[in-house]
């Protein structure tokens, strides 16, 4: 927000989804941005200042992140913001910050590949190729229980 703001775009908020109350571990910083805006008409203007933005990899509107992400159209903001691998979003005092080399967040397509581990299962595994979403996993683990 602060950024758009600096630039003479000021929006009416933006949020990290995946910020949670986990601040020790990431500070609430995550790596997608939900863009809402003032108005419709504002549009343009906030999706090519947000695209210059050293960072940003992608801006993209609803209507593309939901399809994209297969998300609820009415939970996103108005505009979808994706960071490049080094980046993450959140709410700071300043416009930017370097962050530790150690640093750990969630969110963004870089940090999709997470491990799944089945602890004292003797059934049958799913194939990888079966895993694709959240929702896959929950069937799985139901259905073997």
């Amino acid at each position: 927000a602060k950024a758009c703001e600096n630039r003479g775009v000021p929006l009416k908020f933006a949020v990290s989804p995946v910020a949670d109350r986990l601040v020790k571990h990431h500070r609430g910083f995550g790596g997608v941005a939900y863009i809402h805006l003032h108005d419709e008409a504002d549009t343009a203007a906030a999706t090519e200042t947000l695209g210059s933005l050293a960072g940003v990899e992608a801006v993209m509107d609803r209507k593309t992140a939901a399809r994209r992400f297969s998300l609820m159209e009415s939970r996103i903001g108005d505009l979808v913001v994706l960071p490049d691998k080094h980046t993450v979003f959140g709410d700071l005092a300043q416009e930017y910050e370097e962050l530790a080399p150690g640093y750990r967040s969630h969110g963004s397509l870089y940090e999709m590949d997470i491990p799944l581990l089945l602890f004292n299962y003797s059934g049958a595994t799913p194939r990888y190729q079966d895993i694709n979403y959240n929702i896959d996993l929950s069937r799985f683990l139901f259905a073997a229980k």
